[in-house]
């Protein structure tokens, strides 16, 4: 009898196990999914604010204060990423502005040139 019932204890923390271990993968397999799906929202929401922010630097004009230019070619180097794009974006404008004498901005698209060549690929 003693053999029957240590066998069966045997089988019972074997199933424990076996159970123990399907569960963590499946709380593993959730996890990545939703680390991956976070991930993927994440970068198109970078993605959208990236592309509104040199929309609004680019058409400027009289809807965007200089002050704000100002800001936006600032916030360009929390983007990594499109570091090389934003560069020439930016070099391209800098020549543009050149000519309507925008001093102020042709500073901070230096500086903030000068910072995303230490990140750029």
């Amino acid at each position: 009898m003693s053999d029957a019932l240590n066998m069966a204890a045997q089988w019972a923390t074997i199933g424990a196990f076996i159970a123990a271990t399907v569960s963590l993968a499946v709380i593993a397999f959730q996890a990545n999914r939703y680390m991956s799906t976070r991930q993927a929202d994440q970068r198109q929401r970078e993605f959208e604010n990236y592309h509104q922010l040199v929309r609004d630097l680019a058409q400027g004009g009289e809807t965007v204060r200089i002050a704000a230019q100002k800001a936006i070619i600032y916030e360009l180097r929390n983007y990594p990423r499109y570091a090389d794009i934003s560069i020439r974006i930016l070099i391209s404008l800098q020549d543009e502005w050149r000519a309507d004498d925008k001093t102020r901005l042709l500073e901070e698209i230096d500086l903030t040139v000068a910072d995303l060549k230490k990140v750029a690929t």
